[in-house]
């Protein structure tokens, strides 16, 4: 009965000094403002209240309107958005680089991207004029 005592005892404290030791802490938290505030990427974090998304600056200031239905986080000063059903790009201060109005928005790979309109794939550069299929 002791070494089954004993085993359990150490079961317990290997157990609890992995949860404490490799537990991951989320950068993603709910803030006081906000329902959701995310990471920070190039100087912007995305935000949510209800149901909608926008982004804010460092000093907690909101730079892109809580108007989007999703949104990824920045990349290269660009961040995928979405509208209803479509897709667009908005470069840092909010100004829409490519128009919301795609399916499906890739990244950019260099200076074109991938997008798919009614069932058409398509390449785009990055100010919204395809360049290639």
């Amino acid at each position: 009965m002791k070494l089954l005592t004993k085993y359990s005892l150490l079961l317990l404290i290997a157990f609890l000094t992995f949860t404490f030791c490799f537990a991951q802490k989320s950068k993603e938290k709910k803030s006081g403002k906000y329902d959701f505030q995310g990471a920070y990427f190039n100087n912007r974090a995305r935000v949510k209240q209800g149901l909608k998304w926008g982004f804010i600056d460092r000093n907690n200031a909101l730079v892109v309107g809580l108007k989007y239905n999703e949104v990824e986080n920045f990349n290269d000063g660009l961040a995928k958005v979405r509208k209803e059903h479509f897709w667009g790009l908005i470069d840092t201060t909010g100004r829409e680089i490519i128009p919301i109005a795609f399916d499906w928005v890739g990244d950019f790979e260099g200076d074109r991207a991938k997008v798919t309109r009614l069932g058409q794939t398509v390449f785009i550069d990055r100010t919204g004029k395809i360049v290639g299929k």
